[in-house]
């Protein structure tokens, strides 16, 4: 999928609400691994990149206790 340079908080909206929705708490039982590391980091990226955004924060706070990825934080500073 190609994504416009244009990245909106909207474009991921939706998305991010269908992993809030579900009953578990635990993104290895959603997404399996590795795509629950892949969604701890990209979540991290976006909430740093889009802090207006809340949704991202959601998805962190729900799966990982509001943790970033400190991976991802480090790459960013």
């Amino acid at each position: 999928m190609r994504r416009s340079k244009n990245f909106r908080c909207s474009d991921w909206h939706g998305n991010g609400d269908g992993c809030i929705v579900r009953p578990s708490k635990d993104a290895n039982d959603v997404m399996g691994f590795p795509d629950n590391l892949k969604l701890r980091s990209s979540m991290t990226l976006f909430a740093r990149t889009e802090p207006d955004c809340k949704t991202f924060q959601k998805v962190l706070d729900k799966f990982f206790a509001g943790k970033m990825d400190e991976r991802t934080v480090s790459l960013l500073k």
